[in-house]
């Protein structure tokens, strides 16, 4: 087997989020972000390909070196960096070879091998191609951890300017496949490919709260577009981090603050401040809350105050009322940003009253 090259490792990197590490010792191995281990095997089965995405390295009219392993190539290579210490965790995925069918069954041929013949027992993130067959869906779902697919863009509309051959009414009736199968084993992703196809970020967010709400899924990432060389989209402009970093945090809030997207970005583009604060701004008539009256639903949207802070104001308020900002501190509040928004026992700490000092 020929020594795995860096321009291989590099290919895997617009599958998904995430920065690769940049050692020539060791191509595939990404810093893994939510998915419970620390690092991933990352890795297209193959870099051929019969689509013509006009963002992709790897479309069909690229002219650049074209790989293809076999699932036992790369079963032993993950082993030995598993059992090296290196990784602990393998993300599968590929260009489509011959046909989206064939390629599906060679994926799920090579996480077959870990799982059966290595007995390996850890993360495995499946790719599910554009245009697979559900029964091999099925048959992907006993090996993996996670199972995703690619939407690319938020609509038709919008997929058709960066890729000529995907569907997406397709593309969503495969997530809705996925998602009927879907137990307690395994959970569900997929990402967008921000700033190519000309959406706005509510657009985005609007499609992600659908698709937490009726696909059950539990991330959806953002890969800023990034123009590549030789790409018919190499003139357009880089999609700028900050735009991606406000879409996590306000996509943060639609699945796990109960808001809606059109709250966060009511002109169609989030502000380049953070979305939460921004949102507690510009609405002075829904503050400040008393920290020993207001709801749970109340409690999550103050700035410095999330789910897990909000639980345990509710469970220390079943014993009496709170009384100082000590208490707050205690719990891990970020004190500092809810002084604005809230009373406390009666008393406003916020920007009118800074020359107060705080009880202790």
């Amino acid at each position: 087997m020929k020594e795995i090259c860096n321009t291989q490792g590099d290919d895997a990197r617009f599958d998904s989020s995430g920065c690769i590490l940049k050692d020539k010792k060791f191509p595939f191995v990404y810093p893994a972000k939510g998915e419970g281990v620390r690092y991933l095997f990352k890795v297209l089965l193959t870099n051929i390909c019969e689509n013509n995405c006009l963002y992709c390295v790897n479309r069909r009219d690229a002219n650049c070196r074209r790989y293809n392993f076999s699932p036992k190539q790369l079963a032993e290579k993950f082993m030995e960096y598993y059992r090296g210490g290196i990784v602990s965790g393998f993300f599968l995925s590929s260009g489509i070879y011959k046909s989206p069918d064939r390629t599906q069954e060679r994926i799920i041929e090579t996480v077959k091998l870990l799982r059966t013949r290595y007995n390996y027992g850890g993360y495995i993130h499946t790719k599910i191609l554009p245009g697979v067959s559900p029964q091999l869906i099925e048959e992907a779902i006993p090996f993996s951890n996670r199972i995703s697919i690619n939407l690319e863009a938020p609509g038709e509309n919008y997929l058709s300017r960066i890729s000529g051959d995907k569907n997406f009414a397709r593309l969503i009736s495969i997530l809705r496949e996925i998602a009927r199968r879907k137990g307690s084993n395994f959970t569900i992703t997929t990402q967008f490919v921000v700033g190519a196809s000309g959406e706005n970020d509510l657009v985005l967010l609007n499609l992600a709260e659908r698709l937490y709400a009726d696909f059950g899924l539990s991330r959806v990432y953002y890969s800023g577009f990034s123009p590549q060389p030789s790409t018919p989209l190499s003139g357009l402009s880089p999609c700028p981090r900050s735009r991606v970093r406000r879409l996590y945090q306000a996509d943060f809030l639609v699945r796990g603050y109960n808001f809606k997207a059109e709250e966060l970005a009511p002109s169609g583009l989030l502000p380049d401040v953070d979305p939460k604060l921004n949102w507690a701004e510009s609405h002075p008539e829904k503050f400040p809350v008393e920290i020993n009256e207001a709801s749970y639903d109340e409690l999550i949207r103050v700035p410095g105050i999330g789910p897990i802070i909000a639980r345990r104001i509710i469970r220390v308020r079943r014993e009496g009322r709170l009384t100082s900002l000590y208490e707050l501190k205690k719990m891990r509040a970020r004190v500092e940003k809810t002084l604005d928004f809230i009373t406390l026992n009666g008393r406003y700490y916020g920007r009118k009253c800074r020359s107060l000092t705080p009880p202790n």
